[in-house]
């Protein structure tokens, strides 16, 4: 009798029929982190999903096979996450997109992690100075052969370029347009 309760509350509470399957499959791909939301709570989010999905993957009797595998979806998870986070970490999406191998979901998670945190302290700098928000910051090189213009805009003004060689200077919205 124990055991048939059991059994009906195991069978209630994974299911990985493919309507479900399908569901989890829909919502994991048309999340996206919200502004604000921090990169520990957005994983937990995904990962509660992967985890429900992981439910309904077959049994190895290989442990070759079965290690494949799971590396294969560690690779794909490490691909899509980095993807769905907002705009802000677009050098770090750019820095595993580059690299010769695929890192390892810890170590991306630890990278976004680095990058949130000096978000954080620019945002908490940002908030301690007045900035008028219809400026745009304009940076050209100090070298006055150089034709190039490089114009660094993002929606909180943070400039993430070494602006020690370039000459700043600030012009309003009117005056670009």
């Amino acid at each position: 009798m124990a055991q048939d309760v059991w059994n009906l509350l195991a069978k209630c509470y994974s299911t990985t029929d493919i309507i479900h399957q399908y569901q989890l499959y829909e919502k994991l791909h048309t999340m996206r982190q919200l502004s604000g939301q921090l990169v520990n709570d957005f994983l937990s989010q995904m990962q509660a999903i992967w985890d429900q999905l992981a439910l309904a993957e077959p049994a190895w009797e290989n442990a070759k096979d079965a290690e494949n595998y799971y590396k294969y979806c560690d690779n794909l998870r490490v691909l899509h996450f980095p993807v769905v986070l907002t705009h802000e970490y677009e050098p770090v999406r750019a820095t595993i997109l580059h690299r010769g191998s695929v890192p390892t979901l810890e170590g991306v998670v630890s990278k976004l992690l680095s990058e949130e945190t000096r978000l954080s302290i620019l945002k908490s700098q940002l908030v301690n100075t007045s900035i008028d928000t219809n400026s745009v910051l304009a940076v050209a090189p100090k070298i006055q052969n150089l034709t190039r213009l490089a114009i660094v805009v993002d929606d909180l003004g943070i400039l993430y370029q070494n602006v020690e060689s370039y000459s700043i200077r600030t012009l309003r919205m009117q005056d670009l347009i």
